[in-house]
């Protein structure tokens, strides 16, 4: 889980410090340090730390090693918005099936974009990376290669991350490739959202 979780964690960070559009290197006068108070809940899910199963022993160690891979990945939002407030919170269901990973961050960001793809050289159905928006939030999804003529099987799109942004507020659920459809997560964004909106 530790490893697994440090490359996810690895991957969130590269995705946002991409949105932000630069390295962190320059100070801005309009960077908001005022920190963001992290919501106990979004929506069903609960904090990751704060579900009984991580009050045990066990339950607890491995807890406390998310609360440091999640707080260095924060660190390096913080960093590539130029040092503005960032928080990255893991929550779960009681059953842990389903743990995502909220990251936020007070600036705004672009909309994620790939290259576009020439599906008829490529003789695929759909691109191997794919922006889908539902409301105001955005999603990518992961496509994995279906030849052309033939249906795509369900299970070949894969939900990487979900995204909302503000004049000066983004929220990302990552860790989401658990969910069927992109329609499950962005109600769980927007309720990030207005919470971190308030504080």
């Amino acid at each position: 889980m530790g490893v697994a979780g440090a490359l996810i964690g690895a991957a969130i960070v590269g995705l946002v410090w991409l949105l932000a559009g630069g390295d962190g290197s320059s100070e801005s006068a309009s960077v908001d340090r005022t920190p963001l108070v992290v919501p106990k809940r979004i929506s069903a899910y609960s904090r990751l730390t704060d579900l009984p199963i991580t009050q045990t022993a066990a339950g607890h160690q491995v807890a406390a090693h998310r609360v440091v891979i999640d707080k260095k990945t924060a660190e390096a939002v913080s960093k590539a918005y130029g040092g503005a407030a960032a928080i990255a919170v893991e929550y779960a269901d009681p059953s842990l099936s389903l743990v995502p990973l909220l990251v936020a961050v007070r600036g705004a960001s672009p909309t994620p974009w790939f290259p576009t793809q020439d599906l008829a050289l490529d003789k695929v159905v759909k691109p191997a990376d794919e922006v889908k928006k539902v409301g105001d939030v955005t999603c990518v999804i992961k496509n994995a290669p279906t030849k052309a003529g033939q249906k795509p099987a369900p299970q070949s799109a894969v939900l990487q991350s979900c995204m909302r942004s503000g004049p000066r507020l983004t929220v990302v659920l990552a860790n989401v490739q658990s969910f069927a459809q992109p329609e499950q997560v962005a109600p769980l964004v927007d309720d990030a959202f207005a919470q971190l909106s308030k504080s």
